[in-house]
């Protein structure tokens, strides 16, 4: 189902622009990674705490903290317990300019923990190795890591289910797949992205929530990231379609 319909033409998602976001059961999709921490507080106990699997081209940790204080924590917002209007619509105040969305692409994980510092327990990350790298994030004493993607491909499933003590948000942005030199392509076949799927598959049970992000502007454009979303779809028999 659509918890917000695509309006077409779909316009750019850019940094803090959501275009869609579509729920079937425990999986949800969009266009920009910025609604994954809503998602996640709609199939979780902000009580407890899970494993986090993130595959991504980008670490997505830029740090907020002055603008989480003073936007939810002090005025005592129930991020748990907002709609995704209110998620989207919380603001933080720039210097000499109008207020922007407090939530974007790239500082949505650091947010949610800021708020509830123990959603997150054990961390698995697979990137690009672009993008802030918040220090202590990724922390080794607490048995967290860094991935290759050709070891997720054959982990992903073994380290879900050997972590079983606590259950897994699975974080997948589609832009992982692409490299760009002067133009994107896709890097990761077509074969390795069925894969990856029929290790995530083979996890569910162990698996709360999986958010899909389709980032189409770091993926060469929408038909090449819808392509991939689709194969995805499919494979988890998602009823998931837009108008590319």
């Amino acid at each position: 189902m659509w918890i917000k319909e695509p309006l077409y033409p779909l316009h750019e998602s850019s940094n803090d622009k959501l275009n869609f976001l579509y729920q079937s059961d425990k999986f949800y999709i969009m266009d920009n990674h910025l609604a994954a921490s809503w998602c996640w507080l709609q199939q979780t106990d902000i009580e407890n705490s899970y494993n986090l699997y993130h595959i991504d081209k980008h670490y997505d940790l830029l740090d907020n903290p002055e603008s989480v204080r003073t936007q939810i924590i002090e005025k005592d917002f129930n991020l748990s317990n907002c709609s995704l209007d209110e998620y989207l619509n919380l603001r933080q105040p720039i210097r000499n300019g109008e207020p922007v969305p407090l939530f974007r692409y790239d500082n949505y994980l650091i947010n949610l923990q800021l708020v509830y510092e123990s959603i997150f327990n054990k961390k698995i990350f697979a990137t690009h190795r672009d993008g802030n790298l918040k220090e202590g994030f990724i922390d080794p004493e607490n048995g967290d890591f860094e991935k290759e993607d050709y070891e997720i491909v054959e982990d992903l499933s073994y380290d879900v289910e050997s972590h079983n003590e606590n259950m897994w948000i699975i974080n997948l942005d589609l832009d992982y797949f692409f490299l760009d030199n002067d133009e994107y392509y896709q890097h990761l076949s077509d074969k390795y992205i069925k894969e990856l799927c029929k290790n995530i598959n083979e996890s569910i049970e162990n698996i709360s929530v999986i958010t899909i992000s389709l980032s189409p502007e770091c993926c060469g454009g929408w038909k090449n990231s819808y392509r991939i979303a689709r194969m995805i779809a499919k494979y988890f028999n998602l009823d998931f379609t837009l108008e590319i």
